[in-house]
């Protein structure tokens, strides 16, 4: 991937081209599937947890703090991101905060990078784009790196094995990689059924949301959300 496709991954969830991108919906539906039904790994991890949340007194509070704890960007370490997760393996207080602390620098690195990217000619952007590149994945794997020590030995392997099984899961997708191991027509017809009741919970999910998200909005806003999305669809 080079600096301006890791770029653009920062900054939009979405993807050029119909092909790829229902690919990438599919792979999406396939991985959160997948983490609501972990519970035999994360079992592994003793069940030193933290006690109930803490009130309001030394700590950041309100909607706003909360929610910005829960979100990490560390690159290869994605189920950390769910809370879940977080939970499921006891991830005490200090570490969240230590987890947030590598995740904002690294966020804010990749962001700073980009900003020196863009400001190049695009002479200066074609002669950079491998150093660039190179140094953007250096910011991820120092962010691992920072990550991964801050992580008890247990924990990161209950995380390496989930992200094993959210790889498998999304490489099984692929019809050549069944072939390569052989897989019967009884296992690739079960595999099938696996991904369409996954698709099926997701698209209820993804309806379910878009209904709570409109009835947030009254009529007027809601009517100007219709032409912002149509301004935006035909610049595309």
């Amino acid at each position: 991937m080079d600096f301006k496709s890791i770029e653009f991954t920062l900054r939009s969830p979405y993807t050029k081209g119909n092909a790829l991108m229902s690919r990438f919906w599919l792979r999406a539906w396939i991985i959160t599937f997948v983490l609501g039904t972990l519970g035999s790994a994360l079992a592994q991890v003793p069940q030193n947890r933290p006690g109930p949340k803490q009130g309001s007194a030394g700590n950041s509070t309100g909607p706003s703090a909360a929610s910005s704890n829960k979100f990490l960007t560390i690159p290869g370490l994605m189920p950390l991101s769910m809370e879940g997760v977080q939970r499921d393996i006891g991830l005490k207080p200090e570490q969240k905060q230590q987890l947030k602390a590598v995740s904002d620098g690294y966020v804010s690195s990749m962001q700073q990078l980009g900003k020196s990217f863009r400001e190049l000619s695009p002479e200066e952007q074609q002669k950079q784009t491998k150093d660039f590149s190179e140094q953007a994945t250096q910011l991820a794997r120092n962010a691992r790196r920072k990550a991964e020590a801050i992580l008890t030995p247990q924990q990161l392997q209950v995380v390496e094995k989930i992200i094993f099984q959210l790889s498998a899961a999304a490489a099984m997708s692929d019809p050549g990689l069944q072939g390569k191991l052989g897989l019967t027509p009884e296992q690739r017809q079960r595999l099938t059924s696996i991904y369409e009741h996954a698709g099926e919970k997701m698209q209820q999910l993804q309806r379910d949301t878009a209904a709570q998200v409109i009835q947030l909005l009254d009529e007027e806003q809601s009517t100007e959300l219709k032409k912002q999305i149509d301004t935006q669809q035909k610049m595309r």
